[in-house]
């Protein structure tokens, strides 16, 4: 009796103990694989690789940079040298390794994420946008969840047994075409949202009246340089086409301090300043033609200190223009070509002088090139020039009775910037 309880018990103690064998095999199946995350690359890496370890949390066992650190430190070697990170992830027994980069600027921007074994071979791989909003950093945080499962399916397959190969099936002469995969258009060219200009307009004045004695009254000067800004602005750069052309310009130049000499031989001192504002809507062609077209709002003129030869001018006027820009070399070279109208709104001191009746308007040209070079210095050079027709009427002129006259600049611009 006492014997075959004895073999009753062993018999059990036996089962029991081949359970938990099979219970701790499967958990050991079941175990995550121990992984890192290395340090990412390029704009905002950071934000992008605290992304990737948040998501990747509850998936894997996560191996922290202070733990490799202090590995390396015990075995003796440098984790930043391949060699030393090998012999870490070696000692630490990590499988997975997920390396990362954010490539590009603003919309066209991507974070990469790439996960390879230990001896460097890629398992997965996925692509995420740039990490500027909260629904961006989950989307990498998705995605750095995808290429890791894809690399652990990867490593089972691995370690499994490769199936015999089965015969392929003849093609039935029914079988339905496989539908063609349909080619999705690359994302066009993206002008910068913001782009800031300072630099240096160098132009000339020539200002001519013809008063009602057919004498010509003028006033002119050589090239002379003014400060130069300009900013242009894309607020919705992410919208719909509806909205994303949309775009605010504003232009400024100005020089103080500056003498010139009249017709007497005396030296007097002047002012010049330009200043222009545009609302308009751009619309990219393909990858390498933007047409614009806006309108503006503009001031501009000569302050004269002696006014005895000659008035200041100053003229406001309206200003519907079109412009064109050509990339030819992506991002870093692109030809630039405009023009405008001039609707004159007021002539200024040109009116209580040869008028009072003043009527005026114009046209200007532009061509030139700009560039930028990554990370975002932008550059721009120009030519352009302006021309105001005026007419004249009325007999309450302070100096004479005008009939008709011009006023033109010729311009060159010259400017440094950044852009984002």
């Amino acid at each position: 009796m006492m014997r075959s309880l004895s073999r009753r018990v062993a018999v059990a103690a036996l089962l029991a103990l081949t359970a938990w064998a099979g219970a701790l095999a499967t958990v050991a199946r079941a175990q995550p694989p121990r992984a890192i995350v290395l340090r990412f690359d390029g704009p905002r890496a950071d934000r992008a690789r605290d992304a990737v370890v948040l998501a990747l949390a509850p998936e894997v066992q996560l191996v922290t940079e202070e733990q490799a650190v202090a590995t390396a430190a015990n075995l003796g070697v440098d984790v930043s040298s391949p060699e030393g990170m090998a012999t870490v992830i070696e000692n630490l027994g990590i499988r997975l390794v997920v390396v990362g980069s954010v490539r590009g600027r603003g919309r066209r921007a991507e974070t990469r994420i790439t996960v390879i074994d230990p001896t460097g071979d890629e398992l997965a791989q996925r692509s995420a946008p740039s990490p500027r909003r909260a629904a961006d950093r989950e989307a990498i945080g998705e995605a750095a969840i995808e290429a890791v499962r894809e690399a652990r399916a990867a490593l089972e397959r691995a370690r499994a047994p490769e199936p015999e190969p089965q015969p392929e099936p003849r093609p039935s002469m029914m079988a339905p075409r496989p539908p063609e995969q349909r080619q999705e258009p690359e994302a066009g060219w993206a002008p910068k949202q913001l782009v800031v200009y300072a630099g240096v307009r160098i132009r000339t004045v020539g200002s001519y009246i013809v008063d009602d004695t057919d004498l010509l009254h003028f006033f002119t000067s050589d090239a002379y340089p003014e400060i130069d800004l300009e900013l242009a602005l894309r607020p919705w750069p992410e919208a719909p086409d509806a909205l994303r052309g949309i775009f605010f310009g504003a232009q400024g130049s100005f020089s103080v301090g500056m003498a010139y000499v009249d017709s007497l031989g005396a030296t007097h001192g002047m002012t010049s300043l330009r200043f222009r504002f545009d609302l308009g809507y751009a619309h990219v062609f393909g990858d390498v033609f933007e047409l614009a077209g806006m309108l503006g709002f503009g001031i501009e003129g000569v302050q004269l200190d002696q006014v005895d030869t000659f008035p200041s001018t100053l003229f406001s006027f309206l200003r519907p223009g079109v412009a064109g820009r050509l990339r030819l070399v992506p991002d870093f070279l692109i030809v630039e070509a405009g023009i405008g109208g001039r609707i004159g709104l007021d002539g200024g001191p040109l009116a209580a002088t040869y008028g009072p009746g003043l009527f005026f308007g114009g046209v200007d040209v532009f061509l030139g090139v700009a560039g930028t070079v990554e990370p975002g210095f932008s550059w721009a050079a120009r030519i352009g020039y302006v021309h105001h027709a005026l007419e004249l009427s009325g007999m309450g002129g302070t100096f004479a009775t005008g009939v008709s006259g011009t006023d033109e600049t010729i311009e060159g611009r010259f400017l440094l910037g950044w852009s984002i």
